[in-house]
């Protein structure tokens, strides 16, 4: 369910379903897609289709209705037909929003009030435009986003040398212009090209409207938020989907990458917060674990792939979750791109334990080598601990891992 960028051959194959099935006459054939679907002991069945409709359950296919799915890709835009072809994707935005539950989208704020912000993805005839409830943004920014505030919210803004200087308030409303502020100084109403990040102190969202999206839309910039599709309109090219705080998108299929399901028969560690956690200490740099992000705060990244669900970890690093019964532990792994920024980028080995027993590990991955999947039995319960660790004697530099849509599938007695 990580994987976002099908492989070369999965492309060309996606590409190459269109035009037998444009042959049949008087309706729309559908949308080349590949579509992975699993059965309850977590194994993955790929299959390279047409997408026709979208029904509650799940996608409809040439073959009919799948009920098991766990992800759906879409075609790089080069690779579509013709009559369907995307523009190139557009460069990198300026400004990041988070989501409460991992969601992210590229993009600029456009216009708000004291409850919503209105969020611009993409630029000219493919932007959209989305209202997103305030309730769900854990905050904005233009780098990587501050820690969590505890008592107020936190605005950072740009000094006039180039320096960020933070300020502890609360946000009061938004508008096209700016941010209405409150801090020691008073009510200010500041600039968005003042801004550089502002963190909001998290509130309870509602529990029934968190689980309610079944599924992450991935789009062509990186940008991916929950969602529930409710409908395909192969004349318009669009999908429509319900967001979990109200209101109904359309979306253009061309900025598609995938639509990644949530929840399943399993136990999605992605959601969770770990037991513990260990990280290597850091007088400067947080090294912490970040759900839905590699360690440096950016997308998780493998081999140009991009990945919604998943830990960025800097090694030595331990991940530690509870696990009830017998189960079955999937996930993929790999060192993020962003290692090659790093001094000396490190192979890692990604290891599984059960308390104090070792029950499988990766073999040793390298920066640019695609995701590599993992399959380990667990044989009780207990403690479930994933370690990242690097064979080299140089954990200093470029050890940055991914844990990617780690599961676990309990097994019946």
């Amino acid at each position: 369910m990580g994987l976002l960028c099908a492989h070369a051959a999965s492309a060309v194959a996606l590409a190459a379903v269109a035009p037998a099935a444009a042959a049949v006459q008087g309706r729309d054939p559908g949308v080349p897609v590949r579509v992975e679907s699993v059965d309850r002991f977590g194994r993955g069945t790929p299959e390279t289709t047409l997408l026709t409709a979208w029904q509650v359950e799940g996608p409809v296919v040439a073959s009919g209705p799948v009920a098991d799915w766990m992800r759906v890709e879409f075609p790089p835009a080069e690779d579509r037909p013709e009559d369907t072809a995307a523009q190139a994707a557009p460069p990198p935005a300026p400004w990041s929003l988070e989501l409460v539950g991992g969601g992210h989208l590229r993009g600029r704020p456009l216009e708000g009030d004291a409850d919503h912000i209105q969020w611009q993805i993409g630029a000219g005839s493919d932007s959209l435009v989305v209202s997103v409830d305030l309730l769900w943004v854990r905050g904005l920014a233009r780098g990587r986003l501050p820690a969590a505030p505890r008592e107020q919210d936190l605005l950072v803004l740009r000094t006039p040398s180039g320096g960020r200087d933070p300020r502890p308030g609360w946000l009061v409303d938004l508008d096209g212009s700016g941010l209405h502020f409150e801090g020691a100084a008073g009510p200010q109403h500041i600039l968005w090209r003042r801004v550089e990040a502002l963190r909001l102190l998290e509130e309870e969202v509602d529990a029934d409207a968190a689980n309610a999206a079944t599924s992450l839309l991935v789009l062509d910039d990186g940008s991916f938020l929950p969602w529930t599709p409710t409908g395909l309109d192969l004349r318009r090219g669009e999908m429509r989907g319900r967001l979990p705080w109200g209101g109904v998108i359309a979306v253009p299929m061309a900025r598609v990458l995938a639509l990644v399901r949530h929840g399943g028969p399993f136990q999605d560690l992605a959601a969770a917060a770990p037991a513990s956690v260990e990280y290597p200490p850091a007088q400067v740099l947080d090294w912490s674990p970040r759900r839905g992000r590699s360690v440096m705060g950016r997308l998780l990244r493998v081999a140009g792939a991009v990945h919604p669900l998943g830990y960025g970890v800097k090694a030595p690093s331990e991940l530690v979750f509870a696990v009830a019964d017998k189960s079955l532990f999937t996930a993929r792994v790999g060192v993020d791109d962003e290692s090659a920024a790093q001094r000396l980028p490190q192979a890692l080995v990604f290891e599984v334990w059960l308390d104090d027993d070792l029950l499988g590990q990766s073999k040793a991955v390298s920066l640019g080598e695609a995701a590599a999947p993992l399959r380990i039995e667990v044989p009780r319960g207990g403690n479930l601990r994933l370690r990242v660790v690097s064979p080299s004697a140089d954990e200093g530099a470029g050890a940055h891992g991914d844990w990617l849509s780690p599961r676990v599938w309990p097994r019946r007695k």
